[in-house]
This record gives C-alpha cells, structure tokens and sequence, in this order.
C-alpha cells in the first residue's frame, strides 16, 4: 500500500484557503469605482461627490451615493437630463476594479498559503 506524504499539511492549507471571505477584496473594488464615481459627480454644492462610501456588508461590499437626489442625477426625471456620474466609472474602470479585488484576493491566498 502506498503512502502519501504531506496530505494532512495540504489538507490544513486547503481549509484555511476556504476561510478566506472576499470582503475585503470586493471592498477594494468598490473603492476604485467609488474614486470614479466622485470624480464623475457633477457637482453644484459638492454635497453629491461628498456623499460617496464604500463599506464591506455580509455579502460582500457595496459602493453607496447616500445624497437623496443621487437616483434622479444618475437617471434623470421627467423634468431633468440624466446626468450619469456611476455608470460611466464602472464601464471605464471596470478592468481596475476587477484587478484590484484579484490583487487582494491573491495578497491573501499568498499569506494563507504560507
């Protein structure tokens, strides 16, 4: 019968690699869009590009424009031009925020994998 040596140690690095929540990855993606998104922002007071946060949640991370009017800049109303400020940054930075949550999620795979 033949032995296999190490298994138990890879066994022990699998489980923590399944431990690792990309929260914190996803969290640095949102950053990066929400850098765009206030970049983007038109800005009358400065109150909407202020208003911006990036903050982890229990499913991930979430970019949040917390102006109440941030909707109808975004989208427009009957009486008002849309005027994007999100979208735009998502479509050009989409590749950065994407690299951004892989650099993080790698950055910790490389500590766990130690």
């Amino acid at each position: 019968m033949a032995e296999v040596e190490g298994l138990k140690e890879l066994n022990k690095k699998l489980a923590s690699l399944a431990k690792i929540i990309p929260n914190k990855a996803l969290l640095k993606g949102a950053l990066v869009l929400q850098r765009e998104s206030m970049i983007n922002s038109p800005v009358k007071t400065g109150f909407l590009r202020e208003s911006h946060e990036s903050v982890e949640t229990s499913e991930g991370a979430e970019m949040r424009v917390n102006a109440e009017y941030a909707y109808y800049v975004e989208f427009g109303t009957s009486k008002m031009k849309a005027r994007p400020y999100v979208r735009p940054a998502l479509d050009t930075k989409e590749k950065e925020i994407l690299s951004a949550v892989a650099d993080e999620i790698q950055k910790n795979i490389d500590k766990e994998a130690k």
